[in-house]
């Protein structure tokens, strides 16, 4: 079992390292490391080294999933350019506006 999460724990970091910077909001980054390692654990508990099927084949479908999204509303798949497109494809990921910032530009302060 310490083999296949310490595989996992490699291929994960590798896989942050890569394409961390586009995780949003950043506080799911810990949940998604939890899930991972967890899945991998159970499974390594019951089907052996065989979990080593879903170790390699959760990033893989992620990568390739995440480059056929990108070619299908024309980004690049590594910088995500052009921003403006990638951001409008994810609403969730828009900067949380302030509220004092709102009310300030509504009365003419700050305003560009």
């Amino acid at each position: 079992m310490a083999l296949d999460l310490g595989i996992a724990l490699i291929l994960w970091l590798l896989g942050f390292g890569l394409f961390g910077r586009f995780i949003t909001p950043r506080w799911k980054v810990g949940g998604k490391l939890a899930f991972y390692l967890a899945i991998t654990a159970l499974l390594s508990h019951f089907v052996g080294h065989w979990s080593l099927v879903w170790v390699v084949g959760h990033p893989a479908g992620g990568i390739a999933g995440h480059i056929w999204w990108c070619r299908t509303h024309t980004i690049h798949p590594i910088t995500c350019e052009p921003r403006d497109r990638y951001l409008a494809l994810r609403p969730w990921a828009q900067p949380v506006r302030s509220s004092t910032t709102d009310r300030d530009a509504h009365r003419g302060l700050n305003a560009p």
